[in-house]
């Protein structure tokens, strides 16, 4: 059984929410634990490294203190200079690096031990769904100038799972920041699997997808 470290990115100022999503109230629980309570059930979780904005931090390290398992740490800027920050720290034991969004926090456990056999078969797994509806390329501007076949494209959740080595090495060597981990491993030329996720584990951006969350929830 691989030894994985998760790292749960919490650290967004949610621009487009309006606020910091990750700590808004959601059935009772703030949303970064949804999915960091789902992550501490899988067995081969060996640590989890929860990235969260400075202001943050100490009322978040101490809701965690007595978790031997969970290591609280201060994200960077951007998304990338966070996961880069949490890959500097990983133990050095772990094989297998978990990233994932807390804004996901509908993640399901049977999925995240799929995304974990995908990355340890292939060497980078990304969690995504088939599009279903049509998809138009506009090139920027407000035409539709070409359809493209919706069985070719995949929009990509997370977690996103990889060898340490590998992950660590995009995050070195591409130096164009990015918001999807994925995209730097494609950078270094290696083809990351595509493990299936679903409908649920949309990323949270409006207040109105805090009602929808609910209603999973709920059902």
């Amino acid at each position: 059984m691989k030894i994985v470290s998760a790292i749960v990115v919490a650290a967004g100022s949610g621009k487009r929410f309006g606020g910091y999503k990750q700590f808004e109230k959601l059935a009772g629980k703030l949303v970064y634990q949804w999915p960091l309570e789902t992550f501490l059930k899988v067995k081969n979780v060996y640590e989890i490294i929860l990235v969260v904005p400075k202001n943050f931090f100490r009322r978040i390290q101490n809701r965690h203190k007595n978790n031997k398992v969970i290591k609280v740490i201060v994200g960077g800027d951007e998304r990338f200079d966070s996961v880069k920050k949490a890959l500097a720290l990983i133990s050095e034991d772990v094989e297998l690096v978990a990233i994932h969004d807390a804004a996901r926090p509908l993640i399901e456990k049977s999925i995240i031990e799929k995304s974990i056999k995908d990355a340890d078969k292939f060497g980078a797994s990304a969690v995504a769904v088939a599009a279903i509806d049509t998809i138009k390329y506009s090139g920027g501007g407000i035409f539709a100038n070409r359809t493209i076949p919706r069985e070719k494209i995949f929009l990509a959740q997370t977690p996103q799972v990889f060898r340490k080595a590998l992950i660590k090495k995009a995050y070195s060597k591409i130096r164009r920041k990015a918001t999807d981990d994925s995209e730097l491993v494609e950078k270094l030329g290696k083809k990351v699997k595509i493990t299936p996720g679903n409908a649920k584990n949309f990323k949270l951006t409006t207040k109105d997808d805090l009602k929808l969350l609910e209603f999973w929830l709920k059902k």
